[in-house]
């Protein structure tokens, strides 16, 4: 699969995208405002029995605590201290052992998994759905070195098809701002062969966004190839007929039937 510079610089940047940035913003705020919580909370179970530590000490306790450290040099002799300190040493291994490499883990799973392509990317053909058909016209594609994308709306399916080498990013394919993002009026042509209904509604949104680009797309019915005729599609293909002029005996008019 061939894929530009420009394409890798992309794939680097896309982990420190806003998205990511934003949740483990959220993560560590959080954990600020335990520690700022328990810190207080320490002074008054403390202050209970007696003892006066700065407000340094207690934050060095939390944090040794959270961490599931525990020097011991800092201990409660109440039942009470003791809940607390199980609290605190608990919240901590979720916190910094669970929760922190599952923030991580998803950013970087998203990451792998683009949302926009570089501004100067053109030339590309776009595809709108992984079946037979746009499994031959990527080996072509990839056979000519040419550039594709697929275009796919869920991150757990699109995670699925990127590990299986392909060129993925994920968008709704009946948002404009897909299309937009996609550089769909830089691109060499359009392809969709998903169902009828999906495949005109992609025709309608991809003119809107780039009025002159090759569109073809796969219909199943006839009033549906009218449709996408109407909608703007360059080239509609009749899988079914197609398939029956290429079936052995179809030429010569002789009748199929199950067995």
């Amino acid at each position: 699969m061939h894929v530009s510079p420009t394409m890798w610089l992309y794939y680097l940047r896309q982990y420190f995208r806003q998205r990511q940035v934003l949740r483990l913003v959220r993560f560590f705020g959080v954990c600020v405002l335990f520690v700022a919580a328990y810190s207080v909370l320490f002074h008054v179970f403390m202050a209970r029995e007696g003892h006066t530590y700065s407000w340094v000490t207690g934050l060095y306790w939390t944090i040794t605590v959270m961490s599931t450290l525990g020097f011991g040099d800092i201990t409660f002799t109440s039942d009470v201290g003791r809940v607390f300190t199980l609290v605190v040493l608990l919240s901590g291994v979720v916190f910094l052992l669970v929760l922190l490499p599952l923030v991580f883990m998803q950013g970087q799973s998203a990451a792998r998994v683009l949302r926009e392509l570089p501004k100067d990317t053109r030339g590309h053909v776009i595809l709108t759905q992984y079946d037979a058909v746009t499994s031959a016209v990527i080996s072509r594609l990839t056979q000519y070195r040419s550039r594709y994308v697929l275009l796919v709306p869920e991150l757990a399916e699109a995670l699925r098809l990127h590990d299986l080498g392909l060129q993925v990013m994920m968008g709704e394919l009946d948002h404009p701002d897909t299309f937009q993002k996609v550089r769909a009026d830089q691109a060499a042509g359009v392809v969709t062969t998903a169902s009828d209904a999906l495949n005109t509604n992609v025709v309608f949104t991809v003119r809107d966004v780039a009025p002159t680009v090759p569109l073809i797309a796969t219909a199943n019915d006839p009033v549906a190839g009218d449709m996408l005729k109407l909608a703007g599609c360059s080239h509609v293909l009749h899988l079914g007929d197609m398939l029956g002029q290429s079936w052995p005996g179809a030429s010569s008019g002789e009748t199929l039937s199950p067995t």
